[in-house]
């Protein structure tokens, strides 16, 4: 038992709690038009261009936009470069923990949890059953894992249908609660036409996708949804 206690603590010790090295400056003026915006995290290594903190909050503590609460007037509009490093290949949660380092350093990020009771959606099984598919397997025997998503699209492979009610959260800007009682993973693909882009009617809907593509649908309900307030938050120190 001393020796599993022992070796439990090595390997909480070494899992990396911060960047090694973090660069953050804001964002350069660009021509209207030509803004280039994104977030990639690979391999200890995170690099973000025109991220605002409302995103990197998001990222950190792993919710939504509509889950950030409070924070200064500029929360979702002031913009940062940033490249960030550590050595290893740190866990999803692991660079969660790091991103929250590197914003409560740098930019003196204060926050609480709490929860709020707000619209929500309940993702329940259609009428006429649910279309979502067996996963396929790898070589191993176990099903692959992953999830791509784009403007009107998103694909599963070996994926729990949580997985599905948080890219609708993504997409609809509300909470989608588990209701439909399906257990295990699946494969599925979602395609809808988003709401800017459909013209007299025309291209479904992600109510209607989901109805028709998995035999899920979506029921307007209330619920107790987690949050983060922003107790305090202020320009970043650059380096």
């Amino acid at each position: 038992m001393k020796y599993l206690l022992i070796a439990l603590c090595a390997m909480a010790c070494a899992q990396p709690k911060e960047f090694e090295v973090a660069s953050i400056h804001p964002t350069p003026p660009q021509p209207p038009g030509t803004m280039s915006i994104g977030m990639s995290i690979d391999k200890g290594m995170m690099r973000a261009t025109g991220m605002t903190l409302k995103f990197l909050i998001e990222e950190a503590y792993d919710v939504r936009d509509f889950q950030v609460i409070g924070g200064p007037s500029w929360i979702g509009s002031l913009q940062y470069d940033i490249n960030a490093k550590v050595d290893g290949e740190p866990t999803d949660e692991q660079m969660r923990t790091m991103i929250q380092s590197l914003l409560a350093d740098r930019f003196k990020l204060q926050v609480h949890r709490d929860k709020k009771e707000m619209p929500c959606y309940a993702l329940v099984v259609g009428k006429a059953g649910s279309k979502l598919k067996a996963p396929e397997m790898d070589a191993e025997g176990k099903p692959k894992g992953s999830m791509s998503m784009s403007r009107g699209s998103f694909t599963g492979q070996g994926m729990p249908v949580k997985a599905i009610a948080h890219a609708v959260e993504q997409v609809l800007g509300r909470a989608v609660i588990d209701k439909t009682g399906l257990t295990g993973t699946f494969d599925f693909k979602l395609d809808w036409t988003p709401d800017e882009a459909r013209t007299d009617g025309e291209g479904s809907s992600i109510f209607t996708a989901l109805q028709e593509q998995l035999g899920l649908r979506l029921e307007n309900t209330r619920g107790m949804v987690d949050i983060v307030i922003v107790d305090r938050l202020e320009k970043a120190t650059e380096n």
